[in-house]
């Protein structure tokens, strides 16, 4: 008696091997490096049975899938691209930091040309806490 787990066909990334033994014709797809992570993401999601091997040469990875899944990646490539075009338009962590820290140091700069001392309330200690 075979296991439950012997007959069962895995999805999403495997070896190119396990691909081939499916029977199946394959498509492939080549993708900059940059490109890589987010459309495992998107195929694995998708349950779309691929394999990925990369030129050592070049850089690039190349996608084979089973020439049947043509449209789910075509999905995922396109969920792939809107992904990057949102992230394109946000700014970065670094960008929102250094300019929260300018506005601060001009706040700064601006109280202290004015002569006003900090909020003496905030710098209260609360009932109970230890002076210091």
């Amino acid at each position: 008696m075979q296991s439950a787990m012997g007959n069962h066909i895995a999805h999403g990334q495997q070896s190119l091997q396990k691909l081939n033994s499916q029977g199946r014709q394959l498509e492939s797809v080549v993708l900059p490096e940059k490109d890589f992570g987010v459309l495992r993401r998107e195929l694995n999601r998708n349950a779309v049975d691929f394999s990925v091997k990369k030129d050592r040469a070049s850089g690039e990875y190349t996608f084979y899938f089973k020439g049947q899944d043509i449209d789910r990646v075509h999905k995922g490539l396109e969920k792939c691209i809107q992904g990057l075009e949102k992230d394109a338009s946000r700014k970065s962590v670094k960008e929102v930091m250094e300019h929260a820290s300018k506005k601060a140091s001009e706040q700064s700069v601006n109280r202290d040309a004015k002569g006003l001392e900090p909020d003496k309330e905030r710098l209260k200690p609360q009932r109970g806490a230890p002076e210091i």
